[in-house]
C-alpha cells in the first residue's frame, strides 16, 4: 500500500500570523445571517411534525362531523346519537386549534398565524354565542347551515394541511 500524500507545510511570518489571529477574533457573521444549527433545524422539523399531527386531528374532526351530518340527512343515525358523538370532539378540536394558533404566534410563523386567525375567530365566536355544541332538538333546523360551514371549513383545513406538509418537507430538504 502506498502511504497518503503529506500536505504541504506553509511557513508564515509573524505579520501574517497576527493578521490571521485578528481575523479569527472578529465575528465573521452577525447573529441574523448565520445558518441555522442542526439542533434548530431538528427543532423545526419536530415542530412541523407536531403541527401536521394536530392539523390532521382537526381535519379528522371536521370530516367526521360532515359524514355524520350526511348520515343524519339520509336517516342512518339518530339525532341524539349523532350529537353525542360529535360533541365529544368539539372541545378538543377547538382547543387543538387554539394551541396551534398560539404556537404559530410564539414561534414567529406569522403567515401561518394569519391563515389560522379567521378560523380561531370563528371558533371564539361560536363559543361566545354558545353555538359550539350541537343540540339534538335543534339539529334538523341547523343541519343545513352546519353542512355549509363544513363544506367551506374542510377544504380550508385540507389546504392548511398541505401547507404544513410543504413546510415539513422544505425543512427536511433544507437540513439534508
Amino acid at each position: 500500500p502506498v502511504p497518503p500524500p503529506v500536505p504541504p507545510v506553509h511557513h508564515t511570518t509573524s505579520s501574517s500570523r497576527t493578521a490571521q489571529q485578528t481575523e479569527l477574533s472578529k465575528p465573521s457573521e452577525t447573529r441574523s445571517s448565520r445558518k441555522p444549527t442542526n439542533t434548530s433545524m431538528a427543532w423545526q422539523i419536530f415542530f412541523w411534525l407536531y403541527v401536521l399531527g394536530v392539523s390532521a386531528f382537526i381535519l379528522f374532526c371536521a370530516v367526521y362531523l360532515l359524514m355524520l351530518l350526511f348520515d343524519l340527512e339520509s336517516g342512518l343515525v339518530e339525532p341524539i346519537t349523532m350529537c353525542r358523538r360529535v360533541n365529544r370532539y368539539v372541545v378538543p378540536e377547538i382547543g387543538s386549534h387554539l394551541v396551534l394558533t398560539v404556537a404559530f404566534l410564539l414561534t414567529g410563523n406569522f403567515i401561518e398565524l394569519l391563515l389560522n386567525l379567521p378560523l380561531a375567530i370563528w371558533n371564539f365566536y361560536r363559543i361566545r354565542t354558545g353555538n359550539h355544541f350541537l343540540d339534538p332538538k335543534e339539529i334538523f333546523h341547523t343541519r343545513h347551515s352546519e353542512t355549509r360551514i363544513l363544506l367551506v371549513k374542510v377544504p380550508f383545513l385540507i389546504l392548511l394541511f398541505f401547507l404544513y406538509l410543504y413546510r415539513l418537507v422544505y425543512g427536511l430538504v433544507k437540513q439534508f
